[in-house]
């Protein structure tokens, strides 16, 4: 008989418990903002570890997936959560960078049941949907993405026709012409 350990589903639990968005901010909400996934995410993986057609919590360690050849007869979960139309509904569009050392509270009143998790057929063990927020802030991050990609293309032409204008003064100085106009590199509107 083979026994499981339910210490990954602990772990998420606990990752939970820091990244839960709750109507008591005060209480329960320790770092919503310092995690680039959502609630769903942690649903799905909840949900695979235990009822999954993919192969990617089977066995107890990755050695015993090659020996097995599970590759070869299973999908990766991690393949279809990175798919872009699944990944862009569990990212949290509320991310924000925070390099510091999380600082977590385990005070009795902070920690809550996973109702979700633990309590499945009540009115909240339901993963909830995106909201109205989360899609809103998802597209305008998209679009902000896009702008600093432009940006970074225009800046990158900027920079070749300013060589390019450079080699042709170079070449008009060492053929005895001298230019009508004064070029300065820092001016970014030239005068002619």
């Amino acid at each position: 008989m083979k026994e499981r350990s339910p210490l990954f589903l602990l772990f998420i639990d606990v990752v939970w418990q820091i990244t839960h968005h709750s109507l008591l901010p005060q209480i329960t909400q320790q770092y919503p903002l310092s995690f680039e996934f959502n609630d769903m995410f942690l649903h799905k993986l909840f949900t695979h570890s235990h009822f999954s057609p993919y192969g990617s919590f089977l066995y107890n360690s990755a050695l015993e997936r090659v020996k097995t050849k599970l590759q070869e007869r299973s999908y990766s979960l991690w393949s279809y959560l990175l798919e872009p139309a699944v990944k862009s509904t569990l990212v949290n569009p509320y991310y924000c960078a925070n390099t510091t050392v999380l600082s977590i509270s385990t005070d009795v009143f902070v920690v809550k049941l996973w109702t979700w998790a633990y309590v499945r057929g009540s009115s909240t063990s339901e993963a909830p949907p995106p909201s109205p927020e989360h899609n809103m802030v998802s597209a305008l991050r998209e679009t902000h993405e896009k702008l600093l990609d432009k940006q970074a293309q225009v800046t990158r032409e900027l920079e070749k026709l300013q060589a390019v204008g450079r080699e042709m003064l170079a070449d008009m100085e060492v053929k005895g012409h001298q230019p009508d106009m004064e070029i300065k590199a820092d001016q970014p509107n030239m005068e002619i």
